[in-house]
């Protein structure tokens, strides 16, 4: 009786595995943006190469008004919230030390406003790197003040954290390996082009591009995806991502505003990001090449977050859009469970007849 209850056991061990799955991921990233989720920009150049961050003319930390050179955002895209309302995440951080940024004709919005790790004469020349550049940290407080040391200017910060987050960034999406291609024509995207992502992370890349940089001209590419969608997109290693009068926006479908990533990992001294006309939503944008490499936007507004080691930025609206791994769960990759639980079945009948021979006994 006893041996029949045993293979009874067994049979529904082996029976109900059928319907279980083992979670497999692959391609995960789980590296921390904690640090990173507190700015809306971050430039990590040598101040002796360059400025970290150049920004003229517009705002940061607010989206009153969008490029009216820029396409209509078509089809399933989502266009960014346009407000005279901040959303006060328009926070800059200068890694390097030394390290500097040089403002004019700019109106911060930000809860912390520029972070230096290096000294205020170093970073701001003591203030002469900012002309006319008006900085407001809060809804209620004294409105846009003249920027200056400790009114939106924060000297000798520690940023190794930060820096550290960036670092383990680009180790781990190095090692990614893309499983969709979105198509070019020797580089060129000059058509509305929609992404279709499923859920977890979806690491992509861009075919048929060759020895050409990839630009989207006049057209809409749209990621879309639900909820659990997570899109890591990266630019192949000999070509920069060039945008005109193009859109680089989210879809309908649910998928968060901090879930989508296009990086590039060029290393060289060219323009390895550079925006004209366009507006963006959603998409983060990082150059992690970490070398000498430009960003560079002119005439563009919406939600997005810029890391790179030269940011030059011209006619600006922008606020913050981040990219955050920890936004979601990655979706599993399902594995028969029978074939692993089997080995556990058999075990445990096994273990059950010894103890039946050790009590029979």
């Amino acid at each position: 009786m006893k041996c029949c209850n045993i293979l009874k056991s067994l049979k529904l061990i082996l029976v109900s595995s059928v319907f279980l799955s083992i979670n497999v991921y692959a391609n995960d990233v789980d590296f921390s943006t904690t640090e990173l989720d507190k700015y809306l920009l971050v430039g990590q150049v040598d101040a002796k190469i360059a400025e970290g961050v150049k920004a003229s003319n517009q705002e940061l930390g607010r989206v009153s008004k969008l490029p009216d050179s820029a396409p209509a955002v078509t089809g399933p895209g989502i266009g960014p919230e346009v407000s005279d309302t901040p959303t006060y995440d328009g926070n800059v951080a200068i890694t390097s030390n030394p390290g500097k940024v040089n403002m004019s004709d700019m109106d911060v919005y930000g809860s912390i406003g520029v972070d230096c790790a290096s000294s205020w004469k170093k970073c701001a020349d003591k203030g002469g790197f900012f002309s006319n550049t008006k900085y407001d940290q809060a809804a209620g407080g004294a409105g846009l003040t003249d920027i200056d040391r400790n009114n939106g200017v924060n000297v000798d910060v520690d940023l190794s954290a930060l820096t550290s987050e960036i670092g383990t960034a680009k180790d781990q999406i190095a090692n990614l390996s893309a499983e969709t291609f979105i198509t070019t024509d020797s580089g060129l995207i000059d058509q509305d082009t929609v992404v279709q992502l499923e859920d977890g992370l979806n690491v992509i890349s861009f075919s048929g591009v060759g020895d050409n940089d990839v630009l989207l001209d006049n057209s809409n590419l749209i990621f879309q995806g639900g909820i659990d969608s997570m899109a890591i997109v990266i630019v192949p290693e000999s070509s920069n991502f060039l945008v005109s009068q193009g859109n680089l926006v989210i879809g309908d479908g649910g998928i968060g505003l901090n879930n989508v990533l296009i990086v590039t990992l060029k290393d060289d001294n060219d323009t390895h990001i550079d925006l004209q006309n366009s507006i963006v939503n959603g998409v983060a944008l990082w150059d992690l090449s970490m070398g000498e490499g430009e960003v560079s936007f002119d005439n563009v507004g919406g939600c997005t977050q810029v890391v790179g080691d030269k940011l030059n930025f011209n006619d600006v609206n922008l606020n913050r859009c981040g990219f955050s791994p920890s936004a979601i769960t990655p979706s599993p990759v399902p594995v028969p469970a029978a074939i692993w639980l089997f080995g556990t079945g058999l075990a445990t009948f096994i273990g059950l007849r010894k103890k039946a021979n050790i009590v029979k006994s």
